[in-house]
Parts: C-alpha cells; structure tokens; sequence
C-alpha cells in the first residue's frame, strides 16, 4: 500500500511539472492568451496524470 501511494505521489509531482511547463511555454514562447495557456496546462497535466496513474500505479491492463 505504501508503495503504491509513493508512485501516486511521484505522478502527482510529474502531473504538476507538465501542467506549468505547458502553461510556461504556451504563455512566453507562443504568445497564447493566458487563461487558454493554463486550460491547456491542466488538461496536459491531469491527462497524463491519469494516464501515468493507470499504467504505472494501478497497473491496469486491460483496455476497459
């Protein structure tokens, strides 16, 4: 159970590093508009976020 809550926090961690660093460069690379920039960071980070979780985590397999 330990183990499983430390992966947790790691993606956690790792969700939160893609969201800024999509919001960063969408905002001061690309010019985008600031609120579009952090819709997309957030979706960016929980998408992965997720993602990593179910993989890596919860070890799912199956596709359901």
């Amino acid at each position: 159970m330990m183990k499983q809550f430390s992966k947790f926090i790691v993606i956690g961690i790792i969700s939160t590093i893609i969201n800024y660093t999509v919001f960063y460069l969408l905002l001061s690379v690309f010019s985008f508009h600031y609120l579009l920039s952090a819709s997309i960071g957030f979706l960016s980070g929980v998408l992965a976020g997720f993602r990593f979780n179910k993989i890596w985590t919860f070890e799912v397999t199956h596709k359901n």
